[in-house]
């Protein structure tokens, strides 16, 4: 399970509590399950270390600024699959920050939940679609991702 509470948990980092419920119910309804919900920085990282989320949904603008990138980032370097949910996909660096993918904001609920299926087969390990669903956008060079 490479240190992980659960392969099929979801930490979700946005500060948009209407936005935030929307994406809970979604992920529910993919059979996942949202283990905690940070709106600031400093407690995604608390939360991360806390449950080892094999997934993370994570807006990079927080209540204490533009820092998802940042805690983005850690969350990928600790091998869980990272993506950025944004509207601004340019304040994103030529690397995406270690994030595995990005869904642009605003998404619809059948994309998000076709796009948190391929996730979950990604941080399980089962085998996934070649091409993934429309609304995630890979990384080519981590395109290729598996868990430790």
């Amino acid at each position: 399970m490479s240190g992980f509470a659960s392969e099929l948990s979801v930490l979700l980092v946005e500060d948009e509590t209407i936005i935030a419920l929307d994406i809970e119910q979604i992920v529910e309804a993919a059979g996942l399950r949202v283990e905690a919900h940070a709106v600031r920085g400093s407690e995604a990282i608390e939360l991360f270390e806390l449950h080892r989320p094999g997934i993370c949904l994570v807006d990079i603008h927080l209540l204490d600024g533009p820092v998802g990138l940042d805690c983005g980032r850690r969350f990928a370097e600790a091998g869980s699959v990272v993506v950025f949910m944004t509207a601004n996909r340019a304040a994103l660096p030529p690397d995406f920050g270690g994030a595995f993918g990005i869904i642009a904001k605003p998404f619809t609920n059948t994309g998000l939940l076709q796009a948190l299926d391929y996730l979950r087969r990604v941080a399980s390990g089962e085998p996934r679609p070649e091409r993934a669903p429309d609304g995630l956008e890979l990384v080519a060079e981590r395109s290729n991702f598996a868990t430790p």
